[in-house]
């Protein structure tokens, strides 16, 4: 197949400007129940090929969790995954690259009103890194719980559905 003609028309796609709107709660809540969010996560991999989770503090995805969180109107993967590093842990990590899609329903949101849930399609990606590396990753506060520190998933843990999922997918195709 040849990617020249879907690259420039990317490419071309690219140059409309899209101006991003910030939805209301009654509109976010709407666009929830309506469609599926897409998300951009990152996992860190170690030179264990090992998961490095961190404990998510919101309501809805309390637990060992990835970086990551909703792409935004107009932003690329590339742009949206640099969003999440510096947000998230304080500088960029190179070489990330996409290991798998996935859905992901919760039964909760963080947003009001939090029982009606919420489906992600989660476009997974990530990045091998060494001990230096990992020991320089500083949490943001306010979204994880520094204090629990950082695990390394190696598929025996409990986590979150998704997490294990993309463990296993990582384990049976991505090394």
């Amino acid at each position: 197949m040849n990617l020249v003609p879907v690259i420039d028309l990317l490419k071309e796609n690219r140059k409309h400007k899209i101006v991003p709107h910030h939805p209301t709660d009654e509109e976010y809540e709407m666009i929830g129940r309506s469609v599926p969010i897409v998300c951009t996560d990152l996992v860190f991999v170690d030179e264990q090929n090992r998961f490095v989770l961190a404990y998510r503090r919101n309501a809805c995805a309390r637990g060992w969790w990835w970086m990551g969180g909703s792409l935004k109107a107009g932003m690329t993967f590339k742009e949206s995954i640099a969003k999440i590093m510096m947000r998230e842990i304080g500088f960029m990590v190179p070489n990330v690259e996409l290991l798998c899609v996935l859905p992901h329903f919760w039964s909760e949101r963080g947003e009001k009103p939090r029982e009606f849930g919420r489906h992600d399609i989660l476009f997974i990606h990530m990045a091998q890194v060494d001990e230096y590396t990992i020991a320089k990753i500083r949490l943001n506060p306010k979204e994880y719980e520094s204090g629990r520190g950082l695990m390394r998933y190696n598929g025996t843990q409990d986590v979150r559905s998704a997490v294990s999922v993309a463990y296993k997918f990582f384990k049976e195709f991505a090394y």
